[in-house]
């Protein structure tokens, strides 16, 4: 898990990639410049609802309310 370093960004141009396929779900906040500002890694052990809820919990802890539009990949992300 990559913890943010700077990430004062209020949202602004920061994009959101979360990856779930069928063992992991992979999460990765970028700033504007295409910094790593946030990832994680996970196997979700088919609890990928729970797994996602928890990730997303933590990078909320990190960097606070901020409004973003992920984009979801992944077999399991489809759904």
């Amino acid at each position: 898990m990559k913890e943010p370093t700077d990430c004062d960004h209020a949202g602004k141009g920061l994009r959101l990639g979360i990856d779930i396929g069928s063992t992991t779900a992979k999460l990765a906040l970028i700033d504007p410049s295409g910094k790593i500002e946030f990832s994680d890694y996970r196997r979700h052990k088919a609890d990928v609802m729970g797994t996602l809820l928890s990730m997303l919990g933590r990078l909320q802890e990190l960097v606070g309310n901020v409004s973003l539009n992920p984009v979801f990949t992944g077999s399991a992300g489809m759904g």
